[in-house]
Order: structure tokens, then C-alpha cells, then sequence
């Protein structure tokens, strides 16, 4: 899959994000910058949730709008959506309504990978769980392209390692297109095809993973020169 963003660009008071051209093709992209330096608001104007981006998004050729980009963009914020009082079957339930490309048959094979218990109550979920049920929605509404803003961020080491695996094999078995966003190169390192770097709405870097292993340069390298010019 090909996704294209041109000439895209989203201003408010006292940031400007972009404008930013790109092509991407990789089965996963990592987006690295300190907080503040755009990430969520690319992702959050990418996903077609604000209104106020401006720019064209194109899908193998084709320009997506409206309802159109909507569908094509799953995008799974860093915070908490969910009702407490609900159980997590009655979630994937009520958001199962809204979406005609839903498969049950990935629902159900996530709900076994990831052991989750459907009659939990949320308010009773650990956070991993919930990060879990995240990725299962994402992932069962058939979206071409799932957004990730942070979403290593308050889960416990195992839980860290088995996202990071879960992305790995999702991307051996030609899943959707993945854009992680996070601040900890370390934790991106493993599952990222390319890496994009964010400093004040602007890129400063941009390299796929064979080009940074031809120079003999490595994510942790990345961090010391990231470190060094004075980026954190």
C-alpha cells in the first residue's frame, strides 16, 4: 500500500505543523520528537478527526476525503476512551455498529491472543487490557492505516514487550500500514521500517531502516545525535 501526504499543514495559536510532504510504503513508521514537537497533532489531522488540516492524503493513487478518509484511518489516542461502568464485550458490541467493514473473525482471534476476559468491567481492567481492546478495535474495523500515539505509554514491561511483538507480526502477515508515534527511540526500535523525526512541526530526519544500517548508524545513535543538537 502507498500512502502519499502533500503539501499538508495545520496552524494554531503558537504551533504551526508542517507543511509535510511524504510518500510511505513501509509496514511500519515510527514518529519520534519530544513532546510538543507535533507528533499527535499529525496523527490527530491525519486521521481526518480535525477538520481544520489542510493538504491532500492519497491511497494508492486515489485522494481520500471525508467519510472516505474517516474509514481508512484507525487512530488510537493516548488517553482514556472508555466508560467505566461497560464491560468490554458491550464495547465491541456498541462499536461494531458503526463500522460495515467490522470482522468478527478478528475479533475473535484477537480476543484469544490477547486473553482478554469480555465480561471484565472497565473500571476493573489494568491498563494494558484497555491498551489491548484499543488495538482490537483498531485493527477488527478494517482500516487501511493504524495510527498509534504513544501506545507504550503507563503499560508494564511485559506488556510492552508483547505489543512490540503483536506489531511485529501483524506486519509479517501484510497487516494494514502502522504509525507509531513515541518519544523513546528504544521502545520503537525493534518494530520500525522508517523513522521520521519531529522537531517543532517540522521533520529534521527521515530514514527507512536500511538506510540507516547502511550508514552503519543505529536507533541508539539517533538518540545521541537527538541528545546532542540539543533536542531534549
Amino acid at each position: 500500500m502507498n500512502l502519499e501526504i502533500r503539501d499538508f499543514w495545520q496552524s494554531y495559536e503558537g504551533f504551526t505543523l508542517g507543511p509535510l510532504t511524504l510518500k510511505l510504503s513501509e509496514p511500519v513508521i515510527g514518529l519520534i520528537g519530544v513532546n510538543g514537537a507535533g507528533k499527535t497533532t499529525f496523527l490527530t489531522a491525519l486521521s481526518g478527526i480535525s477538520q481544520t488540516a489542510q493538504g491532500h492524503i492519497y491511497m494508492n493513487g486515489v485522494e481520500l476525503r471525508g467519510v472516505q478518509r474517516l474509514a481508512s484511518f484507525a487512530f488510537l489516542q493516548h488517553r482514556r476512551i472508555w466508560y467505566d461502568g461497560l464491560t468490554l464485550r458491550t464495547h465491541l458490541r456498541f462499536v461494531r455498529a458503526f463500522y460495515r467493514t467490522w470482522s468478527d473473525e478478528t475479533a475473535r482471534k484477537l480476543t484469544e491472543h490477547f486473553d482478554l476476559d469480555l465480561d471484565k468491567r472497565v473500571r476493573v481492567a489494568s491498563t494494558g487490557t484497555l491498551a489491548k481492546l484499543g488495538l482490537l478495535v483498531a485493527l477488527a474495523r478494517g482500516a487501511s492505516v493504524v495510527l498509534l500515539d504513544e501506545p507504550w505509554n503507563d503499560l508494564d514491561p511485559p506488556s510492552r514487550i508483547e505489543l512490540s511483538r503483536f506489531i511485529i507480526k501483524t506486519r509479517s502477515e501484510s497487516g494494514p500500514l502502522f504509525i507509531v508515534s513515541s518519544h523513546d527511540l528504544s521502545e520503537i526500535e525493534a518494530v520500525c521500517d522508517r523513522f521520521i523525526m519531529l522537531e517543532n512541526g517540522r521533520i529534521i530526519s527521515d530514514d527507512t531502516r536500511d538506510k540507516v544500517l547502511t550508514r552503519e548508524a543505529t536507533v541508539p545513535q539517533l538518540t545521541s545525535k537527538f541528545i546532542k543538537d540539543g533536542h531534549v
